[in-house]
C-alpha cells in the first residue's frame, strides 16, 4: 500500500514546502517532526498569547503524527531515498514477484531482482535506492522465518546496525500508533492526519500573524483547600505500676503485631508513634522511679490496603523489659485483638475553566462578572468508607502580578451535587461510601476578563504521626483538566446518575475544543468525544426568532459535540432548543459562548453555539448510508424594554445560567 499509494510521498513533499521561517528556508520532512522547529516558527515562544501557544502546540501533536507515519514507513523501505517511490506498474510487478507462487515465494529471486531493478521507479533517479530496498525485504523475511522480529534479537555475527533489516516489532508498535492518531483525527473531525495537519498549520500561521491590542498582563493566583476526613486508628495504652523499692530502668517495650486468622507477622501492615508518657522517660531505654504509676499510649494506624475486601482481624501484643538493681526482667504483653476495616482510596480532579467573564477594559460600559465553575471529583476507588469528608477553602490570593493590574477574584457560591450551599469555604460531604463519587462545585468571579493560561495543583500531607508517614495517605493521585463546560450524561443508562459530569480539554488547541468528558458516575474519564465537521449552514430570521440548519458529517458513534459559528444571530437571542435529526438536545447540554479578541485590526467577536449529544451506532450507520444528520439550532429573542447594552448583558447571564445550573 505504501509503494502504490503515494501517501507519503505526497506528505513530504507537502512538508518540505509549507514550513518556512522569514528568511524562506525550507526545512526537511524529518526536520518538521522537532519542537525545535515549532519553536522557531513561533519566535518568542514564552511571550505568545494563550491562543496563539495553543496554536503551536496543536501544529506540533499533529506534525508529530505524520512524524510516527513517516518513521513507520522508512522503517518498511529503509531509506529516506524510496519514501518518494509512487508506482502502481512497479507495485504490482513487486506484488506478483513476492507471492507463494512466484519463482522464490515470498523471497525476491536474482532473476526478479534483475527485472525490478532494471524497471524505472516514478519518484526514484537512483538505482541504487531500489537495490538498497529489495535487499533490505529479503534480509527481512529472511530474518523473520527463521524466528528474528527485532534488532535485539538478531544473532551476535550480524551487526544490528549495518544489516539491511526491517524491525518487525517497531513496526507493529507504530502501526498501533498510526491506528491510535487516525481514530484521533477521526474525533477531531477530520478524515485523517493529513488533513489534521493541514488544519492546524493554517491556523497556526494565522494566528502568528494576528497582532493583539493592549498588553498582555498575567497575574497568578492560589486557592489553598483542605481535605479532611476520619480515619480508623487504635490507642494502645500500657500502664506500669512500681511498687518496689528501686527505680526499673532500661526500661523498654517492644510492640508486635499478628493475624489473627492464621498467627502470621503483620507488622508492616502498621504504623505507630508513642503519644504520650506519663512518669516513664522512655519506651526504650526509659526509666520509672520507685513507687510511681506510669503510662505509655501509642496511635496505632493501619496502612491502606486496596485489595481488602471485608474485616480483618489482628493481635497488638509485645514484650516489656527492665532491670532492678541489674537484674533483668522481660514479661510479654497479652495481646489485644483489634479489627481493621477496608480502607478508602481517594482520588482528586479538579476542572478549571479556560475562560472568566468581568469586565471588557477596552469598553466604556462596566460589563457584568459572569461566575466561573471550578469543579472536583473526590473518587473513593477503595472498598472502604471515607468516613466525615470535607473540604474546606480559603479565598483566592493573588501572588503574583507584575504589571500591579487592579482585579479581584472571589469564590461566591459552592455546590454539593446539584445543592447549592450558602457557606461557600466549608463543604461538608458526610461518609462517602467506597467505590462512589462526590461531585462539588465553587463559583468563581474576577472583576476583569481573563483566560487561565495554565494551572497546576500539589498536595501536602499532614499525617497523625507526623513527618514519615507519607505511605498513610489515603490520597492516591491529584490532577487538574481544562474544563469546557459541565453537561449531564443524560441519556446513557448506565452513567445517568442526574450529577453533573464535565466536557474537559485535555489536549490543549487554539480552538479550546473538547476532547473527553469525565463521569460523576465513577469520577473517571468516560470515554473521548467526537467533534464533528459541519457543512451547508442556512438561517431562517423571523420576528422572535431565528433558526440555524446545519449537516454533521459523522464518523464515530458515542457522544459527539459540535461548535456552529453564530455571529449576527445569537445577539439578543436566547438559545432555546437544539435538535438533531429532529430529536431534542438535552437542553442542558447547549449553550452559547462570546469572546472577543482585541487586535490591531477589527475586533474579532465570536459567537458560539455548542452542544454535546449522543450518536447511537444506528444513527451513524443511517447517516453513513444516506446522508450526515441534520442539526438544528432555535434561538428566542430576548424580550426587554432594556437598552442594547443590558440586552447584551442578559444574553451572556443566561448563557451562564445554563453553564452553572
Amino acid at each position: 500500500d505504501v509503494l502504490s499509494g503515494g501517501g507519503l510521498s505526497a506528505v513530504s513533499r507537502h512538508a518540505r514546502r509549507s514550513v518556512k521561517v522569514d528568511s524562506n528556508n525550507l526545512y526537511t520532512a524529518s526536520e518538521l517532526f522537532t519542537a525545535e522547529t515549532i519553536a522557531k516558527l513561533t519566535r518568542t515562544r514564552r511571550d505568545a498569547n494563550a491562543v496563539r501557544l495553543a496554536a503551536a502546540e496543536a501544529f506540533l501533536r499533529q506534525a508529530a503524527r505524520l512524524g510516527n507515519y513517516r518513521d513507520l514507513v522508512l522503517e518498511i523501505v529503509g531509506t529516506d531515498g524510496f519514501i518518494y517511490a509512487n508506482d502502481v506498474q512497479w507495485s504490482n510487478v513487486f506484488q506478483t514477484f513476492i507471492s507463494e507462487t512466484s519463482e522464490s515465494g515470498k523471497l525476491i529471486s536474482n532473476h526478479e531482482f534483475s527485472v525490478l531493478t532494471n524497471t524505472s521507479v516514478n519518484g526514484i533517479q537512483d538505482e541504487t535506492i531500489t537495490r538498497k530496498f529489495l535487499n533490505r525485504y529479503n534480509n527481512s523475511v529472511s530474518l523473520w522465518e527463521a524466528g528474528y522480529y527485532a534488532r535485539g534479537d538478531l544473532p551476535p555475527f550480524y551487526n544490528s546496525s549495518i544489516v539491511e533489516f526491517a524491525d518487525s516489532d517497531e513496526i507493529q508498535r507504530r502501526l498501533s500508533k498510526l491506528r491510535e492518531d487516525h481514530e484521533a483525527a477521526l474525533r477531531e473531525g477530520y478524515d485523517g492526519i493529513l488533513p489534521a495537519y493541514l488544519a492546524a498549520l493554517q491556523r497556526f500561521n494565522e494566528e502568528k500573524n494576528k497582532a493583539q491590542l493592549g498588553i498582555c498582563a498575567k497575574v497568578v493566583l492560589r486557592i489553598e483547600q483542605e481535605i479532611a476526613l476520619t480515619r480508623q486508628g487504635f490507642l494502645g495504652t500500657l500502664t506500669v505500676d512500681n511498687t518496689g523499692a528501686d527505680d526499673l530502668v532500661n526500661f523498654t517495650v517492644t510492640l508486635s503485631f499478628a493475624r489473627f486468622i492464621d498467627d502470621s507477622d503483620a507488622e508492616d501492615r502498621f504504623a505507630y508513634e508513642v503519644q504520650t508518657l506519663v512518669e516513664i522517660t522512655d519506651i526504650e531505654q526509659g526509666s520509672l522511679a520507685q513507687g510511681k504509676s506510669g503510662k505509655a499510649e501509642w496511635l496505632i494506624i493501619p496502612y491502606p490496603d486496596g485489595d481488602q475486601l471485608e474485616d480483618v482481624q489482628y493481635y497488638i501484643g509485645g514484650t516489656m523489659y527492665y532491670e532492678v538493681s541489674g537484674v533483668p526482667t522481660v514479661v510479654p504483653l497479652i495481646p489485644d485483638i483489634i479489627t481493621v476495616r477496608p480502607s478508602p482510596k481517594i482520588y482528586l480532579n479538579y476542572f478549571i475553566p479556560t475562560f472568566i467573564y468581568g469586565d471588557d477594559p477596552f469598553t466604556n460600559e462596566v460589563e457584568t462578572m459572569v461566575p466561573a465553575p471550578i469543579g472536583v471529583f473526590i473518587r473513593n476507588d477503595g472498598n472502604g468508607k471515607a468516613l466525615d469528608l470535607e473540604i474546606t477553602s480559603d479565598q483566592p490570593k493573588i501572588i503574583d502580578n507584575e504589571k500591579g493590574l487592579f482585579v479581584t477574584f472571589q469564590l461566591i457560591g459552592a455546590f454539593v451535587g446539584l445543592n447549592q450551599r450558602f457557606d461557600t469555604l466549608k463543604v461538608p460531604l458526610g461518609d462517602l461510601e467506597g467505590h462512589s463519587t462526590a461531585v462539588v462545585q465553587w463559583l468563581l468571579t474576577s472583576t476583569l476578563s481573563g483566560t487561565f493560561t495554565s494551572f497546576n495543583a500539589s498536595l501536602e500531607w499532614e499525617s497523625p504521626l507526623g513527618d514519615g508517614y507519607r505511605e498513610l495517605s489515603l490520597v492516591e493521585s491529584l490532577d487538574t483538566h481544562r474544563l469546557h463546560h459541565v453537561v449531564y450524561l443524560s441519556l446513557d443508562d448506565v452513567y445517568d446518575d442526574g450529577l453533573p459530569d464535565f466536557l474537559v480539554d485535555d489536549v490543549e488547541d487554539p480552538d479550546f475544543t473538547p476532547d473527553a468528558l469525565w463521569s460523576s458516575h465513577d469520577g473517571k474519564d468516560y470515554e473521548h468525544v467526537n467533534n464533528l465537521e459541519i457543512s451547508n449552514i442556512s438561517v431562517l430570521q423571523e420576528d422572535l426568532a431565528r433558526k440555524v440548519t446545519c449537516l454533521a458529517k459523522v464518523r464515530l458513534s458515542g457522544w459527539s459535540y459540535v461548535r456552529v459559528d453564530v455571529n449576527g444571530i445569537a445577539n439578543g437571542h436566547n438559545l432555546a432548543s437544539v435538535r438533531v435529526n429532529n430529536v431534542l438536545v438535552d437542553p442542558r447540554n447547549f449553550w452559547v459562548t462570546f469572546r472577543i479578541r482585541h487586535l490591531q485590526g477589527p475586533n474579532e467577536i465570536l459567537y458560539h453555539a455548542h452542544a454535546l449529544f449522543y450518536i447511537a451506532p444506528d444513527m451513524r450507520r443511517q447517516a453513513s448510508n444516506n446522508s450526515d444528520i441534520s442539526i438544528e439550532i432555535e434561538f428566542a429573542k430576548i424580550t426587554t424594554t432594556s437598552s442594547s447594552t443590558t440586552a447584551s448583558t442578559t444574553t451572556l447571564s443566561s448563557t451562564t445560567t445554563t453553564s452553572t445550573s
